[in-house]
């Protein structure tokens, strides 16, 4: 990550309760089918999220958005009682990327 190149959000709200791992574990089974890098990479960062939301039934976090160049942006998810940091998410905007970008990082 180059210096100055990075953009900050700010922190959200969120509790890891049964809705989050009803959503979340429909997108790690889609994600399940797709086999470019940056899905399996993404499918492995998203059941470790569930890990901690199962077994940690509620538990109450910040969600903080770093925003990148092209389209891309890092999401890390902190527990708020302790600070620890349960996981982070690479996600990459549509919009900011080219189709051929897209392709290969979603495969055909």
């Amino acid at each position: 990550m180059e210096r100055g190149k990075c953009e900050g959000s700010e922190r959200h709200s969120h509790r890891l309760g049964e809705g989050f791992v009803r959503t979340y574990g429909r997108r790690a089974r889609g994600l399940a089918r797709r086999t470019t890098p940056h899905a399996k990479q993404l499918k492995s960062d998203t059941e470790e999220l569930l890990r901690h939301a199962e077994a940690d039934a509620g538990v109450e976090t910040w969600w903080w958005r770093f925003e990148l160049p092209k389209g891309r942006s890092i999401v890390f998810v902190e527990r708020k009682r302790d600070h620890a940091i349960l996981g982070a998410l690479a996600l990459v905007s549509k919009l900011g990327v080219t189709e051929a970008e897209w392709e290969e990082l979603w495969g055909g």
